[in-house]
């Protein structure tokens, strides 16, 4: 018998296909040609120095587990008070006062949390901005939620809320069913709205318009403008929490993507729904995971890091691609910077002029960027992105290779062996098996 898939499915599938498509052709030309890609466009990667200090708190917690047998042990669905109270810490050092026991639930990871909150909730509708990472869109569909998307400036982070609201009374969509999503800072444009928006524009529109807001809050220290740093919690704001429920992540700052360890904060009816959800579903994460975690928030300060980053855009990245006159959309803070795409892939047999140009960087410089597309904004805007925390000088020396072998911004164009090439792949590749 031939059951059907889940429509939400194949629209999740959809919605961030040019990227795993983009991906899964850049791991196959590396094997085919035999050759080693410089990637700037995906993961972050730590330094060896923050590799060693990772290391020696993981050698530790190695020989706790052992000694206490942890690998044998459930452990609980809601996180060890141990981690929770790390995370109130982490809060509390940044001037939010929270309650390690009542207010917090351990998650696998921003991603997992916001899938959690769309689960646990009874809503109809989530809100997006129209700059966003695919994931929270993605997990939306397969929840069968309804989507509205509201405009968001790119330099500034700010949300339309007049053009939402409009939006919002339309579809006379009840108070309370209504969930939004958003980075702080912006991601992937690193955009940082400003604690006057916050404080006197945002919090209030959710309040009078019953709306709960996620915020993926992925970094605090990486800033690059002087006196933003730490970034300021949503949650320190007067009574944030009454609409506002927060996740962090180690995956960013404290360099640990594989760890899969994150938590939520801050409205109590949230939380718990999210720990019924978890309990429900017996959803347990490893105590070793949760160890290191723990020893991670507690010993390692993401300035550090977040320092080294800073320094590197200022005085390696941003001159190359100025000398290159490769444009770009300067972040105010996080890992993310969006650079703009070539002029001659804006074309009209090029649908997708971000992938397009990804694909022929790779194949004829072996550098690989990473496809953003804007398809909510008016403009569909297109860019490439560079991760900024990657190995100490690897972002330079992808940038000169290009420059060695002739790449220039303005006159780069897209040859007709690979635009044949990738619309075959586009029509005839299996969503599945990518």
């Amino acid at each position: 018998m031939e059951m059907k898939l889940n429509p939400g499915l194949i629209l999740a599938r959809g919605r961030d296909f040019p990227v795993k498509l983009f991906y899964s052709f850049m791991r196959l030309f590396a094997k085919d040609n035999k050759m080693k890609i410089l990637d700037i466009g995906s993961d972050i990667q730590v330094s060896n120095a923050e590799k060693k200090e990772i290391d020696a708190i993981v050698k530790r917690v190695q020989n706790w587990i052992q000694k206490h047998g942890d690998y044998t042990k459930y452990s609980s669905s809601f996180g060890t008070i141990e981690l929770r109270t790390a995370v109130a810490n982490f809060y509390g050092r940044r001037g939010v006062t929270i309650n390690s026991i009542k207010d917090i639930m351990i998650t696998r990871g921003i991603i997992d949390a916001i899938g959690k909150v769309i689960r646990s909730l009874d809503i109809t509708h989530v809100i997006m901005p129209s700059i966003l990472p695919f994931f929270p869109e993605t997990i939306s569909h397969m929840e069968g939620k309804k989507i509205i998307f509201a405009s968001v400036d790119i330099e500034t982070g700010e949300i339309n809320l007049k053009s939402l609201k409009a939006k919002i009374s339309h579809l006379k969509i009840q108070k309370g069913k209504v969930l939004m999503y958003m980075a702080h800072p912006a991601a992937p444009s690193g955009a940082l709205m400003s604690d006057t928006y916050i404080e006197k524009k945002l919090l209030p529109f959710l309040r009078k318009n019953g709306i709960m807001l996620f915020v993926d809050n992925y970094i605090y220290e990486t800033c690059f403008l002087e006196g933003l740093c730490p970034i300021s919690s949503i949650l320190s704001f007067p009574n944030a929490s009454d609409n506002v429920i927060e996740a962090i992540g180690i995956a960013k700052e404290y360099g640990l993507p594989g760890l899969r360890i994150g938590a939520i904060a801050g409205n109590k009816s949230v939380v718990e729904a999210v720990r019924l959800l978890a309990a429900t579903s017996v959803d347990m994460i490893p105590l070793a995971n949760q160890r290191i975690a723990t020893f991670i928030l507690n010993e390692i300060n993401p300035k550090v890091s977040a320092q080294r980053v800073i320094e590197e855009f200022y005085e390696e990245v941003l001159p190359r691609l100025e000398a290159m006159g490769w444009p770009i959309i300067k972040p105010k803070a996080g890992f993310d910077l969006l650079i703009k795409v070539p002029p001659n892939f804006y074309r009209e047999d090029i649908k997708d002029p971000a992938l397009y140009a990804c694909f022929s960087i790779l194949r004829r410089f072996g550098v690989a960027f990473y496809p953003v597309s804007f398809p909510y904004r008016k403009s569909h805007r297109f860019f490439l992105r560079i991760v900024l925390k990657q190995k100490p000088s690897k972002i330079g020396q992808a940038l000169d290779l290009l420059v060695r072998k002739g790449f220039n911004w303005d006159s780069f164009k897209p040859n007709e062996e690979d635009i044949h090439f990738l619309n075959q792949q586009i029509k005839t590749l299996d969503l599945t098996k990518l």
